[in-house]
């Protein structure tokens, strides 16, 4: 087939899937309307929040899908879902394609990436410049597409996702293999809206701790994996970086500098070393963490973590704002710290950890 009729081909598919997209959402007006009236106020709630702190970071859902693959809406409606619910920026990573990029360049901070599948898990890749052809080994593939780019590659829902698809223990071990440091989905909202959070989750973030007990450098994500436009930032990434554009996100993203959430914002320090970052203190030394918390909507728990571990939790009492300092004597052995809180509704915020080695 010549590059022209493949083209043709190409465009005639593109269009059959844009005008189901567009009926299916002439359909379910009412629906949107809703979502978009729950982001809105959700989104302000989150504003709140951010604002108790004094925190400054950005808000972004870096997995989503459109109609450039299997998603029911156009990179324009996904724009409009973004801003109602208080993104700063997106990645639209569809499957096997970055076409998709054409439309993402009419609109600010709506940038592009791919989710081929590499047998036996799929592959998150964001900020590449080309389509990835994977060649069905994920472990080979995973390498490639880090070592071969700028690009930032990632473990989409490394367990399953919901409601039903769950992964055997030989996909899950593969993860061990991966070079460090890598990136990991330990929130995916696929097929939810409005509470992303399920039994898929609670798995990845066990394996995830599993993980930085081997000693892994392992950054923990959180994204929507959205194939409908009204799950388009259910759940987030707060990302500590000077600037919204896509050099200073990325940069932040591969430094681990940002947390996982869908509502609570929350914060881990150790002296000047901010999450993702490693400390090598001399032995005998005491470290101080800090931990900061908050929730407009009440806090019900802080809690953090050692090396798999919950070591200090603190009642919320519904207060809106928490704040805990740790002090550890270095004893020479390495470790890892996170913090996670947990708001009044159950909504959730993981820190990525501050890995401390000898």
């Amino acid at each position: 087939m010549s590059a022209r009729k493949a083209a043709r081909s190409r465009a005639k598919r593109l269009k059959s899937r844009l005008e189901g997209t567009e009926l299916y959402l002439a359909s379910d007006a009412y629906s949107r309307l809703c979502a978009d009236s729950w982001y809105r106020r959700h989104a302000k709630r989150i504003a709140a929040s951010k604002k108790l702190l004094g925190l400054g970071f950005y808000r972004g859902d870096c997995h989503i899908h459109t109609h450039y693959s299997d998603g029911r809406f156009t990179v324009a409606q996904a724009k409009e879902a973004a801003d109602a619910a208080g993104l700063d920026f997106i990645f639209i990573t569809d499957h096997a394609t970055t076409d998709q990029k054409y439309d993402c360049r009419k609109f600010s901070r709506v940038w592009w990436g791919q989710e081929p599948a590499a047998f036996p898990h799929h592959l998150g890749i964001i900020g590449t410049q080309k389509t990835f052809e994977p060649s069905g080994d994920f472990l080979k593939d995973f390498y490639t597409a880090r070592t071969t780019s700028q690009a930032l590659t990632f473990v989409p829902h490394p367990t399953g996702w919901f409601p039903n698809t769950r992964y055997i223990p030989e996909q899950i071990d593969l993860l061990y293999q991966l070079a460090d440091p890598f990136h990991m989905e330990i929130v995916n909202g696929a097929n939810q809206f409005f509470d992303c959070w399920d039994i898929t989750d609670a798995q990845s973030v066990q394996l995830w701790d599993r993980l930085l007990c081997k000693g892994k450098i392992v950054y923990a994500m959180g994204n929507s994996d959205a194939h409908m436009v009204h799950g388009v930032g259910s759940v987030w990434n707060g990302v500590f970086c000077d600037r919204p554009n896509k050099r200073s996100v990325m940069q932040a993203l591969h430094q681990g500098r940002y947390f996982v959430s869908d509502a609570p914002v929350i914060t881990i320090s150790a002296g000047r070393a901010k999450m993702g970052q490693t400390v090598r203190p001399r032995r005998g030394s005491t470290l101080t963490f800090r931990i900061a918390a908050a929730d407009s909507a009440g806090i019900y728990q802080l809690r953090l973590i050692k090396n798999g571990r919950v070591i200090k939790r603190l009642a919320g009492r519904e207060q809106k704002r928490l704040h805990l300092t740790h002090r550890e004597r270095f004893a020479g052995r390495r470790f890892y710290l996170r913090a996670e809180v947990s708001a009044l509704d159950a909504r959730r915020a993981f820190t990525n950890p501050i890995f401390v080695v000898g």
